[in-house]
């Protein structure tokens, strides 16, 4: 979602529900209580053998069955992090943060958007774009091994700054053409390799890195009519993948408000859902997860459903009925213009706030 992190820029053990009937499949209508009122149950259907969570990015810090956190829009320090867990109850395990994109050079040199989060005892869930703005660089170049030495040194980077364990996003939204680094479905081997390019560059350097294949829910990949084409086509490999993720708000395609909406949050007509990523992630034995999700303003005919806590639900219920393979979620919080959709601080959407801070 961000362009610029300048410009916009785990003790708690997996908890499981005794009775995962409690749950239903569709919109808000499942649980509509808190986690505090779980009971706990070591035997239940989601062990903690089974939960990619715990499997993949060890126990949470929050207290929740997965992994979370948030973007804090124009708030990117510890503090600030601290800050949202007290809001909402629980500490955040996540922090949100981005690569700056203005050229290859300032990828490799800037570290701002990663000591920012320094004092913050989460791990970093980092967008990583492969193609800066200044127009260098190409998908055929960086799986050539041209660009080797961008992805060594952020590699070292994190590491060196004590995150060696964070999430990295490999060109996150692969699949909308807002970014240079987006696939389609003429370039999609193409893409594939420059992935595993990067990936297997980065792991070199920090070898606990987890890396995020990632689409952007509700839209397709340019030259194909299949609506999961953006993960059948695109995924690089399960070698070179730890989590299967999508971004997803409610506005467009991916808008609902009621439980006869919800459909197409888990299945949109031209792209992959939520449900998809979460089956396509189940299916590689991969985490699934979800590094952008949020409400939306209505703006500019977007489609977008404004301060509304139905979509708070039902996320809430989407992430708890598949607790067994989601890995984490953070949410977007960004009070700018062209979104509003700040649960915290700002007072923009309070109903929304309710439910979040009442379910996390």
């Amino acid at each position: 979602m961000r362009h610029s992190i300048q410009a916009i820029v785990s003790v708690g053990i997996v908890l499981v529900v005794v009775l995962a009937s409690a749950f239903d499949s569709g919109g808000a209508r499942g649980w509509r209580g808190s986690l505090d009122s779980f009971a706990v149950a070591a035997d239940s259907p989601t062990t903690r053998s089974e939960s990619a969570a715990l499997r993949i990015l060890g126990p949470t810090r929050s207290g929740l069955p997965w992994h979370s956190g948030a973007w804090t829009g124009g708030r990117y320090t510890a503090e600030d992090q601290r800050r949202f867990g007290t809001w909402r109850g629980r500490p955040t395990d996540i922090a949100t943060t981005y690569v700056e994109p203005a050229s290859f050079a300032a990828m490799a040199k800037n570290t701002w958007s990663i000591t920012t989060w320094d004092g913050f005892e989460g791990r970093l869930n980092y967008g990583l774009r492969l193609l800066p703005l200044d127009g260098s660089g190409s998908l055929a170049t960086i799986a050539s091994g041209k660009q080797d030495w961008v992805w060594n040194q952020i590699a070292r980077n994190l590491r060196d700054s004590g995150r060696g364990n964070s999430i990295v996003r490999i060109a996150w939204e692969s699949n909308l053409k807002i970014w240079r680094h987006h696939a389609t479905r003429a370039s999609a081997d193409t893409w594939k390799r420059a992935f595993r390019r990067v990936a297997l560059t980065m792991r070199r350097q920090a070898p606990d890195l987890k890396f995020e294949f990632g689409v952007n829910c509700g839209s397709g990949l340019s030259g194909s009519a299949d609506r999961l084409a953006p993960l059948a086509l695109t995924y690089p490999g399960d070698d070179v993948v730890d989590l299967v993720g999508c971004d997803t708000f409610d506005w467009w395609v991916t808008h609902a408000d009621s439980d006869g909406s919800w459909s197409r949050v888990l299945h949109p007509s031209y792209g992959p859902g939520i449900q998809d990523v979460v089956d396509f992630a189940r299916a590689h034995r991969k985490g699934a997860s979800f590094g952008e999700w949020g409400i939306s303003r209505n703006h500019r005919g977007n489609n977008g459903g404004g301060d509304n806590p139905y979509y708070i639900q039902a996320m809430f219920n989407f992430f708890m009925n598949n607790r067994d393979v989601v890995a984490f979620e953070c949410y977007f919080d960004e009070p700018d213009s062209y979104i509003r959709n700040s649960l915290y601080t700002y007072g923009q959407n309070p109903r929304s706030a309710s439910a979040y801070s009442r379910l996390w």
